[in-house]
């Protein structure tokens, strides 16, 4: 995750970034922007950490899902049962894939 107050040319047409900060939460990220850096870096020297994130507004709702979880849980099971077969008919006949 990262966080930005100034202009970044260099995402420009190469990244995609979504997201607003909101009410008194831009005082926080403010905040952020304040942190010591190791001399001649951008690092800082204690790294902040986010604690959490609150959704405000959905900004997908309009997006469908190509599958239901339940059909991806059920994927995922069958690609399981075919990795344990194949092993099972590997071991049969003596490890030769």
């Amino acid at each position: 995750m990262q966080f930005t107050l100034d202009a970044t040319p260099e995402l420009q047409s190469r990244h995609t970034l979504f997201g607003r900060i909101t009410g008194p939460s831009i005082y926080n990220l403010l905040s952020l922007a304040l942190v010591e850096v190791l001399p001649g870096t951008d690092t800082p020297a204690n790294i902040p950490r986010v604690l959490g994130v609150r959704v405000l507004e959905e900004p997908f709702g309009d997006i469908k899902a190509r599958i239901t979880a339940e059909e991806k849980r059920a994927q995922e099971k069958a690609r399981k049962a075919a990795r344990r077969e194949r092993k099972e008919r590997e071991a049969k006949i003596g490890g030769v894939k």
